[in-house]
C-alpha cells in the first residue's frame, strides 16, 4: 500500500464546438480542427469535443487514452466515453481511431442519464456478477443537465479498449444536493474527476475525487473492490494542501490526478 501519493499536473487540451442549426454543418465532416497553441495529441473532426482525458500506460511504448466525446456531431448532450490506443514509434506517439466504450444509458431515469464524463481506468482483478474482469473504470455522471450535481460510478471490462459494463444501477460516490438550504444554491458540480490508484494490483484501490459545492476540496476513499457486488468502503478522507506551494487563496486541493 502506498504511503505517499503525488499529485500529477496534466495539461489538458480541450476543444469544443458550439451547437448550430446551420444546414451547412454537414460540409465540415472530416475536416480537422484548427490547432491553436499546444498541438493536440491527436486530430479530431470539427463538431466533436474531446474532454477530461486520462491515460493508462501499458509499457514504455504503449498506452490507452480515455476521454469524453459527443456521439452526435455538434450536439453537446450526447456524451460517450471513448478511447484511443497509442504506440510509440520513432519517438512519436501514433494514435488509433477512436472507439466508443461506454454510452449514455437508455433509461432516462438512470442516475447518469444526462451525461458521462471524466473516465479513469486501472488494471486489476475484479469480480462482478460471477465473472472476473481485469479493468475497472471510474467516471462521473448526472441526471441533471449542464453537468451539475454529478456523482461517480464504476464500469468493468476484460480489455482496456473493450465495451465496459456498468457496475450496478447506483453511483458509488453520491452527491446529495438536498443538504443545501432551500433559499441557497442547490445546483453544484457535485463529485467529479475520479482518479483510481491500485495498491495491490488486484482489487484493493484508492479512489480520489474532487468535491464541488459551497467549498471545493479533494477526497480519497479506500475500497476493496475484489467483489464489486459487495464493495468494502472506508471513510472519505480529505486531501490536505499541506506541503504544496500555492500563490492563490485556495485552502483546499482539487482537480488533481493521482498515481
Amino acid at each position: 500500500m502506498k504511503k505517499i501519493l503525488y499529485p500529477l499536473l496534466i495539461i489538458l487540451s480541450l476543444c469544443s464546438c458550439s451547437n448550430t442549426n446551420d444546414s451547412s454543418i454537414t460540409n465540415h465532416t472530416n475536416k480537422e480542427k484548427p490547432i491553436t497553441g499546444i498541438d493536440p495529441i491527436f486530430n479530431e473532426e470539427l463538431g466533436y469535443y474531446n474532454m477530461s482525458p486520462s491515460a493508462l500506460k501499458i509499457s514504455d511504448s504503449e498506452m490507452y487514452v480515455y476521454y469524453t466525446r459527443n456521439e452526435n456531431i455538434y450536439t453537446e448532450n450526447s456524451d460517450s466515453i471513448a478511447v484511443r490506443h497509442a504506440t510509440l514509434v520513432d519517438n512519436k506517439w501514433n494514435y488509433s481511431d477512436f472507439k466508443t466504450i461506454l454510452r449514455l444509458p437508455n433509461d432516462e431515469n438512470a442516475w447518469d442519464s444526462k451525461y458521462i464524463c471524466s473516465p479513469d481506468v486501472i488494471k486489476g482483478i475484479f469480480s462482478y456478477n460471477g465473472k472476473t474482469y481485469n479493468y475497472l473504470m471510474a467516471y462521473a455522471g448526472s441526471i441533471v443537465s449542464g453537468r451539475m450535481n454529478s456523482q461517480i460510478g464504476f464500469a468493468v471490462s476484460n480489455s482496456p479498449d473493450g465495451e465496459f459494463i456498468r457496475v450496478g444501477n447506483e453511483p458509488i460516490i453520491t452527491y446529495d444536493s438536498s443538504s443545501h438550504s432551500a433559499s441557497g444554491l442547490k445546483r453544484y458540480k457535485g463529485v467529479q474527476e475520479p482518479s483510481l490508484v491500485s495498491y495491490n494490483k488486484k482489487g484493493k484501490i484508492q479512489l480520489f475525487y474532487s468535491y464541488y459545492a459551497t467549498y471545493n476540496a479533494s477526497y480519497c476513499v479506500e475500497m476493496d473492490c475484489s467483489n464489486l457486488n459487495s464493495i468494502v468502503k472506508g471513510g472519505a478522507m480529505v486531501n490536505q494542501i499541506s506541503g504544496l506551494f500555492d500563490e492563490t487563496t485556495n485552502t483546499h486541493l482539487y482537480s488533481a490526478d493521482w498515481a
